[in-house]
Order: structure tokens, then sequence, then C-alpha cells
């Protein structure tokens, strides 16, 4: 398990710094510092490796779901302002990792990985899931309307990730903004909306 990691790792460092389709398998043995044969010991290619690191991006921003929304003592607002925060954090101190899984994982959809592709929108489906609790709570409570709580929490989640890896995306680097000015935009848009009241 720790070569694994080890070459994880590298992986990750090598696909943020140079790309996906710019390393190699070698490129990632001699930066883990293990023989190529190693590698596939544990991962059978070079997209098997970006698929698992996907899933560990998704593992990271379920753990911060999760605990935004233990946190919030059911309050919606509360849960998905604190995961929004976590999300923003997140995302800054991965940008150059998020950027190269931006770009790259629209590109290898392909038969072969059909099966990687499913398991990544099951992973997101979770994400979904830990955020619709606190907003049901909130729905059967009378605080908010009573929509599709599935599709309002994937909303949420989309907007989200959408402006984040829009502004990402378009810099070379993630810019040093206020958090809460982020968090603060999509939370109030979100549960406000535009119109004065």
């Amino acid at each position: 398990l720790a070569h694994q990691n080890e070459i994880l790792l590298a992986a990750r460092e090598l696909f943020a710094r140079d790309g996906f389709h710019d390393t190699t398998l070698d490129d990632i043995a001699h930066h883990a510092e293990f023989a190529k044969g190693t590698i596939y010991n544990y991962f059978s290619s070079k997209e098997d490796l970006f698929f698992t690191i996907i899933e560990q991006v998704l593992e990271g921003i379920q753990a911060i779901a999760e605990s935004a929304v233990d946190t919030a003592h059911g309050d919606s607002r509360e849960a998905l302002t604190a995961y929004a925060r976590g999300v923003v954090g997140y995302y800054r101190e991965h940008s150059d990792l998020v950027r190269v899984i931006g770009s790259e994982l629209p590109r290898i959809h392909s038969q072969e990985h059909r099966a990687r592709v499913k398991a990544i929108k099951r992973r997101h489906s979770r994400i979904v899931g830990t955020l619709a609790r606190p907003l049901l709570r909130d729905m059967r409570g009378g605080k908010l309307q009573p929509l599709d709580v599935d599709q309002v929490a994937f909303l949420f989640n989309g907007i989200l990730n959408f402006y984040l890896v829009h502004r990402i995306s378009e810099q070379e680097s993630w810019g040093y903004e206020n958090i809460d000015q982020i968090v603060s935009l999509i939370v109030t848009l979100f549960f406000d909306g535009l119109e004065r009241k």
C-alpha cells in the first residue's frame, strides 16, 4: 500500500505540473523512484492512475460534505455554506490538479473506461445525496420550498463546481480573493435569489 500511495503522489504531482498527456509512465516511475514495472503491480495504465486520482479527489470532497452536514445541526444554509467554504479551499489548494482533471476527463470517456466513469458518477451522487439531507429537513420543516431535493442539491453543487473550475481554468494560478466573498455570493444567490424583497 505504501508503494501504491507513493506512485499516486508522484502521478498527482506530475499530472498537475505537466498535464496528463505530457506525463508518461516512465516519468511517473522516475519521479516515484521505482522501476516502471512496479507501477504495473498496482495500475494497468496511465488512465487507471488518473481515474484513481479522480476518485481520491471525490473522496476528499465527500469528506468535506459529510463534515459540513454533520456540524451544521441540520440547517441547510449553514451546511451548504460550510461545504462551499471547504470545497473552495480544497480547489484552491489543488488548483493545478483540478485544472488537469477538468480539461482531461471529458477526453477519456471511451468504451474501455465506461465502468470507471460510472464509478465517478456514483461518487458524485453520494456527495449530492449528502448535501440533500439538510435541504430535505428544511423543506419538511417549511423553511424551504418543497422541491425535488436531489435536483436542488445537484444544482447547488453544479453551480459551485462550474464556477470554481471556470475560475481555475482561466488563470495560471488561483487568485487570492477572499474565500468568504466567493462563498457568500454563491450561497446568497442560491438561497435568496437576485430579486429585492
